[in-house]
């Protein structure tokens, strides 16, 4: 999305922007005082998933309180990391249940999180996702939105039917990406056997497809943000009333 800020408010409507899905890693606390001191930073916003949430907790409660609808924009976002998706899910949705399959050994494994969204210390009513907010939902893809990415979108669609896909068909991507080493100490990464699956009336089916838009849009139409406002004003029933 190059210069698009993270957050965006047009009318009722936040604009969420992610380009990709990540978190601190290799060790990073983000009860860090000194973590903590430079995770609210615009950068950490665009590139941290845990600092952008953590950060809406708190506009939402003082900043955004006349929002109705929140549209996140992943149209430019081509994956990452794994277990952020669950994070996501829970911030967005406040349902994380996501699953994998390996098809070399045919098990399947769930994953699912419940998360400090505020990053007070402590999980309890205060981490409320968006859903849990009353806040319409919408999430915006693309041909681009490949991987975890795709993931997310797919996940959003298939935990919560409410949610409202804008743009293109997402650009798939099911395959678990994984790090290994060779004896003498060369990393790489390869494509593994375990890959996103969704399960639905006991059938098992991969995210390779990706997920098709309830309401297709062009890609001039996709970052028209006042049209998407007006869009999901109409879908959502929440356009301000004529006086």
């Amino acid at each position: 999305m190059g210069e698009t800020a993270p957050i965006e408010k047009v009318g009722d409507t936040l604009f969420v922007t992610f380009d990709a899905i990540d978190m601190l890693q290799f060790g990073g606390s983000y009860y860090d005082p000194f973590v903590k001191s430079k995770l609210y930073l615009g950068n950490k916003l665009a590139t941290d998933n845990v600092a952008l949430f953590s950060y809406l907790q708190t506009e939402l409660d003082e900043k955004y309180k006349d929002v109705k609808n929140v549209v996140i924009d992943i149209s430019c976002n081509s994956g990452g990391f794994v277990p952020a998706v669950s994070y996501l899910l829970d911030a967005i949705i406040g349902k994380s249940d996501i699953e994998f399959y390996r098809a070399n050994t045919g098990s399947l494994q769930n994953f699912a999180v419940d998360c400090d969204l505020n990053l007070d210390g402590k999980i309890d009513s205060g981490d409320k996702s968006l859903r849990e907010r009353g806040l319409n939902i919408s999430v915006i893809t693309s041909d681009r939105t490949f991987s975890a990415a795709n993931a997310l979108a797919c996940y959003l669609k298939c935990l919560d039917r409410d949610v409202l896909v804008l743009g293109q068909t997402s650009g798939g991507g099911s395959c678990i990406v994984e790090d290994a080493a060779t004896p003498t100490g060369t990393f790489f990464r390869l494509s593994s056997t375990k890959t996103f699956v969704t399960r639905q009336n006991g059938k098992i089916s991969n995210l390779e497809d990706g997920v098709r838009p309830d309401i297709a849009l062009s890609t001039a139409r996709m970052y028209d943000r006042e049209y998407i406002t007006e869009l999901v004003d109409r879908h959502f029933k929440t356009e301000p009333k004529q006086k």
